[in-house]
């Protein structure tokens, strides 16, 4: 489930498919899941999808570090905007990396990590699945 799906957004498009293939890609290379979810209680699951970062897949097997790191990681973005816009463009830098091409992903820059709005993003995050709880349980 993607962070808008955990978020109940309407605005769903091509980009919650590719988070939702960066998982598979992530589970196939790591053998786990990103984010250890089982047997929480479903708001903390759902709160983990939208705010805990997955481990970086160069931090669980060096051999994964670099561009398959990087490539998987934009799959997984939180921010959709800085996810691949389709599958399409995430099966083409895989495919760059199979033939040991450049691959279009960048690793996010050290100012956008700090920025305050990507920290001050877990408030709104939070109430939007505070929000999507109160009226699927009511």
């Amino acid at each position: 489930m993607s962070p808008e799906q955990a978020m109940a957004s309407a605005d769903l498009d091509a980009r919650t498919d590719v988070y939702s293939l960066g998982v598979m890609a992530y589970e196939l290379l790591a053998g786990r899941s990103p984010l250890e979810l089982a047997d929480l209680p479903l708001h903390v699951a759902l709160q983990r999808v939208v705010q805990d970062e997955p481990p970086l897949l160069g931090t669980l097997d060096r051999r994964l570090a670099g561009d398959v790191q990087v490539v998987v990681a934009k799959a997984l973005e939180k921010d959709r905007e800085r996810r691949y816009a389709s599958a399409a463009a995430f099966a083409a830098d895989l495919r760059r990396i199979q033939a040991r091409e450049p691959v279009e992903a960048r690793p996010p820059s050290s100012i956008y990590l700090l920025s305050s709005s990507r920290v001050g993003t877990s408030g709104w995050r939070s109430a939007a699945v505070s929000r999507r709880l109160r009226s699927s349980s009511g």
